[in-house]
């Protein structure tokens, strides 16, 4: 149900680094840890949040995300929808936008015209 990317050329990575890049860490991409994504179509961050809308192996995209708890490089990790709802579809994910985010909290917009999105 979800759209599909076919642009492999605007694909994104992300890097970390608190010293001007004389050092990095990435969090996404080539070299990235094993087991998250390999690169995002979209990529929003407000303050220790991030949020990576990500295509698949089919190209249909999915929602990752990862918070900086000051201790450890953050990791990505999927979002899990609720089963009623079934997956989002890419317009939806391209719309993304955080609204607001705390220390242990983030609020996300993701439109949908489906009644039953919490």
């Amino acid at each position: 149900a979800g759209g599909a990317v076919s642009d492999a050329a605007q694909l994104l990575e992300v890097v970390e680094s608190s010293d001007f890049m004389a050092t990095s860490t990435v969090l996404l991409g080539t070299g990235a840890p094993v087991g998250g994504p390999r690169a995002a179509a979209h990529v929003h961050f407000h303050l220790d949040f991030l949020a990576a809308v990500v295509p698949d192996d089919a190209g249909r995209l999915e929602l990752y995300f990862a918070a900086d708890d000051g201790r450890r490089a953050p990791a990505f990790r999927a979002a899990v929808w609720p089963a009623n709802l079934g997956s989002a579809r890419a317009k939806q994910l391209q719309r993304l936008r955080v609204l607001f985010s705390s220390e242990y909290h983030a609020v996300l917009f993701v439109p949908s015209t489906d009644l039953q999105l919490p």
